[in-house]
């Protein structure tokens, strides 16, 4: 059985849960198709050569490499991912979230303040 359906047929029993998928392939894909559309000069070469052991050399733009390693992306990879992440994530679970961390960090204040009182 493929991997998708495979996965899919595993989290059946899970119906009220929300899953939002990210096809990361498909979309790398798109940039490997058409590198420059995204702002990529080279999609085919790592920025970074040789074994970080021993020393490589680092490309001089390394926001216009797809990759920087050969195996992992570079920011700019990073940060195309990271928009497409946000499209997919629907924006009031992340208000609340957000809201949530805001609370953390107004009663982490608090804390600080009563404790050096």
């Amino acid at each position: 059985m493929p991997l998708m359906p495979a996965l899919l047929a595993a989290i059946a029993p899970f119906a009220d849960v929300e899953l939002m998928r990210l096809d990361t392939f498909g979309l790398l894909n798109q940039v490997y198709a058409d590198p420059a559309s995204f702002g990529f000069t080279n999609a085919t070469d790592a920025c970074y050569s040789e074994f970080v052991l021993t020393g490589g050399t680092t490309c001089a733009n390394p926001d216009e490499y797809l990759s920087w390693d050969g195996f992992h992306p570079t920011s700019a990879t990073h940060q195309i991912l990271a928009a497409e992440m946000h499209e997919v994530v629907p924006e009031p679970a992340a208000l609340g979230l957000m809201l949530i961390g805001l609370l953390g960090v107004v009663i982490g204040r608090f804390r600080i303040a009563w404790v050096h009182s």
